[in-house]
C-alpha cells in the first residue's frame, strides 16, 4: 500500500493513473515467489490504495480486480513458459519475462480505465492518454521490481570476497546517476549510467543488477520529478514516461546481460563438476584396476605356495627316497597345504556370497563355550607346531546364543587361527567366554606382533593384512576377519579389535546377545578323527566323472572299503552303464561337458525301472548353497563340494546304501 500512495503521489495525467506504479512488481514477484494463493492480499492492497486516493467503491472494486488478474496472469504467464522462480538464469527466459510483463500489464491497464469512464471519474475522449500512462507505468514497474523480490528470495550467486567489489560498484552507481539526473547539465546524456550496471552485469550477477537498477531508477525519477536530469521536459507526466522508458530499456538490457553471464558460469561450473566427476570415476576405475591386480598377485602367491610345498614333497615321495618319519612328515604336509588350499577356496566364495547378500545363518539354540572348543581344538595343532601356548578360560560356562553353531565356530577359528598366525614363538593366545548383563563376550587375546594404530580402523577390512616392509611373510587372503564381521552381524552382535601397538599384542572381542532360558541348545561337535573309513562290502558303486584324476582316486578310496566301484567319464557312459548293470549307488559330478549331472539325475528319475530309485551323490565343485539347492531339486540324495574329506564321503554313501545309520 505504500508503494502504492507513493506511485499515485506522482500522478498528474489522472489520479488513479501514474507513470510511476511499482506495485505491479510486487504483485508479480510476490505470486511467482509465493504462489497464486497470495492474489487475495493483492486484491485487498489496490482496493485501498484506491478508495483512499480517489473515486468511488465501484471504480475501486474495478480497478482492484484488475491489477489482480494483471498480477495472476503475468505470474502465470511466467511459471508456464519463462522458468518460474528460474526466470533470470536464462536470457531467453528474461526476454519473455519482458513480453509477459507487456502483455499481462494491458489487463490492469483496460480494466482500470475502463472503471473509470464506467464511473464518470475520466472523460471517454482523455481514455487513451491516461491507458498509455497506465500501462507504461505497470510495464517499468514489472520490468524493475520483479527482479528484485525474485532474485533476494534466492541465496547469492557471487563469491563472498566480492563484497568489497560490490560495494565499488555501487558507489560508482550511486555517483554516476546523482552527476546524470542531479547536477544539470553535468553529464547530459543518460547511457553514461550504463557501464556500472554492465560491470555488475559481468563481475556480480543479475541479483545485483536489478539491485542497481532499482537504485538507479529511485534517483532518476526523484530528480526528474524536482526538474532535474536530461528528462525533466514539458510537463511532469511526459517528463515520467520519458524516464521509464529509459529506465525499462536499462532493465531489458541488463537484466539478458546478466543472465548470459549467469548461464555461462553455471555452464562452465558443470562443466568443471563433470570433470572432477569424470577424474573422481577415473581415479576409482585406476583403484579399482590395482586392487585387482594386487588381489589376483596376491592370490597366486597364496595358492602357488601351498602347491609349491604339496608338489615338493610329492615328488620325494614318488622317489621313494624317504624314510617312514620323512614320509609321514611329507603326507601331512600335502595334507595340510591341501587343506589350505580349501580354506583359502572357502573364505574366496563366502566373500562372494557377503557381496551378493546371500550368506545365510541357520538360527538355533548354541552352546559357547563348546563352539570356542572346537575352534580351538581345530587351531591347536597350528600352535603347537608354532611354538604358541593356546589357552581356553570358561568364566561364562552356560552361556548360550541364538545362532549358527558351524558358522560361529568358523568365526572363533577365524580369530584364534589369525591370533596364533601372528604371535611368535614361545607367545601365548588366550580364549576366554564371559557373561555381562544380556550379552556374552569371547575375547581373543594374544602377546603377538601387534597393529599399528594407523592400521586398526581397518583391520576388518578385505584383502587387509598387518605386512611390515612390504612382506608377506603369512599366508592367506586378509578376508578372514572381513568374514567375521559379517557373521557377526547376522548374529546381531559386534566384533571389535584393540591393541597397544605393534608388537604388544591386541584383543579382540565378540559380543553377541545372550539366548533367554528353555530352548534347548543344538549340539556342535568337535573335531574327530576322519581317518577311519566305513566297510561298503561289495556295494556296486557308479562314479561319473570327466575329471580322470578325480575318479581315479574315488575309485581307490571305494576299494579300499570294499566296494566295486564301475567309472564313466560322461552322462551317455552312465547311462549305457545303467542299462547293463545294477548298481547299489551312484557319485557323480555336475559339470560335464555335454549333458551335465542334472541332465543326468533327470534322466536316471524318469526311468521305469529299479535304476531310478539309485541313490545318488552328487560331487562337484560347485559348492554353493545354490548349487546344493539346484542338485537336491534335481533329485540327488546329498550333495558335497570338492573338495571333502573321504570319509565323509564313504560315510554318506555307506548310509544311503543301508550300510550304516545316518550322521
Amino acid at each position: 500500500m505504500l508503494a502504492g500512495k507513493l506511485g499515485l503521489s506522482l500522478a498528474s495525467v489522472h489520479a488513479s493513473a501514474s507513470a510511476v506504479w511499482p506495485p505491479t512488481g510486487l504483485a508479480i514477484g510476490a505470486l511467482i515467489v509465493g504462489g497464486r494463493r497470495l492474489w487475495p492480499a493483492v486484491l485487498l492492497g489496490a482496493f485501498v490504495v484506491n478508495i483512499t486516493t480517489a473515486g468511488s467503491i465501484a471504480t475501486s472494486v474495478g480497478i482492484a480486480v484488475g491489477n489482480t488478474l494483471e498480477a495472476l496472469v503475468g505470474a502465470w504467464l511466467v511459471s508456464r513458459f519463462a522458468g518460474g522462480r528460474h526466470l533470470f538464469e536464462r536470457p531467453r527466459d528474461v526476454f519473455k519475462f519482458a513480453l509477459i510483463a507487456g502483455l499481462s500489464t494491458m489487463v490492469s491497464a483496460t480494466i482500470g480505465v475502463t472503471s473509470l469512464e464506467l464511473g464518470g471519474y475520466a472523460a471517454w475522449t482523455e481514455g487513451g492518454r491516461i491507458w498509455w500512462t497506465w500501462w507504461l507505468g505497470d510495464v517499468v514497474g514489472a520490468l524493475i521490481i520483479a527482479p528484485l523480490i525474485v532474485l533476494w528470495t534466492q541465496p547469492p550467486v557471487f563469491a563472498l570476497e566480492r563484497r568489497l567489489e560490490a560495494v565499488g560498484v555501487l558507489l560508482v552507481t550511486v555517483l554516476v546517476g546523482a552527476l546524470v539526473f542531479w547536477e544539470r547539465g553535468m553529464l547530459p546524456v543518460p547511457f553514461i549510467a550504463m557501464p556500472p550496471l554492465i560491470w555488475a552485469a559481468f563481475r556480480l550477477g543479475v541479483r545485483e543488477a536489478a539491485t542497481l537498477i532499482v537504485i538507479l531508477s529511485g534517483i532518476a525519477v526523484s530528480a526528474t520529478v524536482r526538474g532535474l536530469g536530461p528528462f525533466a521536459v514539458g510537463n511532469q507526466n511526459t517528463s515520467l514516461l520519458l524516464v521509464q522508458v529509459f529506465m525499462g530499456t536499462m532493465a531489458v538490457t541488463t537484466l539478458p546481460l546478466a543472465a548470459v553471464v549467469t548461464e555461462r558460469r553455471a555452464i562452465a561450473q558443470e562443466r568443471l563438476r563433470l570433470l572432477e566427476r569424470a577424474q573422481t570415476a577415473q581415479t576409482a576405475a585406476e583403484d579399482a584396476s590395482r586392487a585387482k591386480d594386487d588381489f589376483l598377485a596376491m592370490l597366486s602367491h597364496e595358492l602357488r605356495t601351498p602347491l609349491n610345498s604339496a608338489l615338493g614333497w610329492a615328488a620325494m615321495l614318488r622317489g621313494g627316497r624317504l624314510d617312514a618319519t620323512a614320509s609321514k612328515r611329507g603326507i601331512e604336509t600335502v595334507e595340510r597345504n591341501i587343506r589350505l588350499l580349501a580354506r583359502l577356496i572357502d573364505d574366496l566364495i563366502d566373500l562372494s556370497r557377503i557381496a551378493a547378500g546371500k550368506l545365510t545363518v541357520e538360527r538355533k539354540p548354541v552352546y559357547l563355550d563348546t563352539v570356542i572348543s572346537a575352534a580351538a581344538e581345530a587351531v591347536r595343532p597350528a600352535a603347537t607346531s608354532g611354538g604358541v601356548v593356546l589357552e581356553v578360560a570358561m568364566d561364562g560356562s552356560g552361556a548360550r546364543v541364538m545362532g549358527d553353531g558351524v558358522r560361529l565356530q568358523q568365526v572363533v577359528w577365524n580369530v584364534l587361527s589369525n591370533a596364533v598366525k601372528f604371535t611368535e614363538r614361545g607367545g601365548r593366545v588366550t580364549a576366554r567366554l564371559s557373561r555381562h548383563g544380556t550379552h556374552a563376550g569371547i575375547e581373543v587375546i594374544d602377546t603377538g606382533r601387534g597393529i599399528a594404530p594407523h592400521l586398526l580402523p581397518h583391520v576388518f577390512e578385505r584383502f587387509r593384512q598387518a605386512d611390515t616392509a612390504g612382506a608377506r611373510p603369512h599366508l592367506g587372503l586378509g578376508l578372514g576377519l572381513t568374514i567375521v564381521r559379517h557373521l557377526v552381524g547376522l548374529h546381531g552382535g559386534t566384533v571389535t579389535a584393540a591393541s597397544a601397538g605393534e608388537g604388544r599384542g591386541s584383543t579382540f572381542t565378540i559380543e553377541l546377545p545372550l539366548l533367554a532360558d528353555g530352548a534347548r541348545p543344538a549340539p556342535v561337535e568337535a573335531p574327530r578323527d576322519e581317518s577311519s573309513l566305513p566297510a561298503l562290502d561289495d556295494l556296486n558303486v557308479l562314479l561319473v566323472d570327466d575329471d580322470p584324476d578325480g575318479r581315479e582316486v574315488l575309485a581307490v578310496i571305494l576299494e579300499k572299503c570294499g566296494a566295486r566301484p564301475v567309472t564313466t567319464a560322461s552322462t551317455i557312459e552312465a547311462l549305457a552303464a545303467l542299462d547293463h548293470a545294477r548298481f547299489d549307488a551312484m557319485v557323480a559330478d555336475i559339470g560335464m561337458p555335454g549333458r551335465d549331472g542334472y541332465d543326468l539325475i533327470r534322466t536316471v528319475r524318469a526311468r521305469t525301472d529299479d535304476a531310478r530309485d539309485i541313490p545318488a551323490i552328487a560331487f562337484t565343485a560347485f559348492a554353493g548353497p545354490d548349487d546344493a539347492r539346484r542338485a537336491l531339486e534335481a533329485g540327488y540324495n546329498l550333495h558335497f563340494g570338492k573338495p571333502v574329506e573321504p570319509a565323509a564321503l564313504t560315510r554318506a554313501l555307506a548310509a544311503l546304501a543301508g550300510r550304516a545309520e545316518p550322521e
